[in-house]
């Protein structure tokens, strides 16, 4: 993937360059301290819509890593827009959300799994596994790639196409994972027939977990995350096929995750993100007719374009919420009544323009 304006420090003393990442997120102070269990986060980010929290042990840096993460594999070209809108509609919905503590087992994890009693989908990464230099053999596979890919393929994929990526006995992945496991099983195996590219032994992990857990390992595996010095071989017990080449002979499953219609990542995430058009706002229009800033938004957005057309708000399945017959050049909408989502904005000459609500 192409590396977007990469900052290189000279540390003096040591005569090391480093590379920093370029990333155009800004790390927050905790929205959400009233909700049980999380006050242990004193960080947060929100990439269209996902939230992201993290405690003080997690640097600055790595939060920002797995913002930008995120939002690479949500908007792959790195345009600004969200490549496929279901996906993140469904994340959305269901408070899809990642949570950073600064190691597995730690006071403030204990903490807030033993206090938060809400329902939204939460995904866990840890500072110990999150490299925002990559992965390498001497510091280990940057588990970013594979944490923000499981949160999104569960609760993004799963719910938006639930006959494709649905994780339940005879959706169109679950019967590839069946083939590359050499046979459909609910618990582990002991041992996997011969032949199987796929032998995921987590007694822990659920029927559905195996197809998250399968996802990951294809995807990543075509996206040549799995292939450096060591990794195939640390990885042999539960995972064959480390190279692209050999994740194409996976018939069923590399025409699942290359098929358009679904826009999983083409390109894999590298650290660094940072659109022209994040945080769009009127002075870096650039010629454009119609623009929406900020967007997303949690409510009140405003609407600029260079003709005073009618303009019309409808939700993603084409019913009409709001018009607007004579709005003024630039105007601001308040949509704090909507329940958050996708959203469109049209107006009398057919531009159109999606927005996304938060909570």
């Amino acid at each position: 993937m192409k590396k977007i304006n990469t900052l290189f420090l000279l540390l003096i003393l040591t005569g090391i360059v480093n590379a920093q990442n370029n990333v155009c997120f800004t790390v927050e102070t905790n929205p959400h301290l009233v909700t049980p269990g999380l006050n242990v986060f004193t960080k947060y980010i929100e990439v269209f819509g996902v939230k992201i929290f993290a405690t003080p042990a997690v640097s600055d840096e790595k939060i920002k890593h797995c913002a930008a993460v995120m939002a690479e594999y949500l908007d792959n070209n790195e345009d600004g827009t969200i490549d496929n809108a279901l996906i993140t509609n469904a994340m959305v919905l269901t408070n899809a959300t990642m949570v950073m503590f600064g190691a597995d087992g730690s006071a403030a994890q204990n903490a807030f799994f033993n206090n938060y009693t809400g329902n939204w989908e939460l995904q866990d990464l840890y500072a110990t596994e999150t490299h925002p230099a990559g992965s390498s053999q001497s510091g280990g596979f940057d588990a970013t790639l594979e944490e923000v890919l499981h949160l999104i393929t569960h609760v993004g994929y799963a719910n938006a196409y639930p006959v494709v990526w649905g994780e339940t006995t005879g959706t169109s992945i679950a019967i590839a994972m069946d083939t590359a496991r050499g046979g459909h099983f609910t618990t582990i195996p002991t041992p996997y027939p011969s032949g199987a590219w796929y032998k995921y032994d987590d007694q822990t992990c659920d029927y559905s977990c195996m197809v998250t857990e399968y996802l990951y390992w294809s995807l990543t595996t075509w996206l040549n995350a799995q292939n450096y010095t060591g990794r195939c071989n640390d990885i042999s017990n539960e995972w064959t096929l480390c190279t692209p080449a050999q994740q194409q002979t996976d018939l069923l499953m590399h025409a699942l995750i290359t098929n358009p219609t679904y826009n999983l990542a083409t390109n894999l995430p590298d650290g660094n993100y940072c659109p022209s058009t994040l945080g769009l706002n009127k002075k870096s229009l650039s010629g454009s007719t119609l623009n929406i800033f900020p967007n997303p938004s949690n409510g009140k957005i405003t609407v600029w374009q260079k003709s005073s057309s009618s303009i019309s708000v409808f939700n993603y399945t084409g019913s009409l919420i709001q018009l607007i017959q004579k709005p003024k050049e630039e105007i601001t909408l308040d949509l704090n009544s909507l329940q958050a989502g996708l959203y469109f904005i049209k107006t009398g000459n057919g531009q159109v323009k999606k927005i996304l609500l938060n909570d």
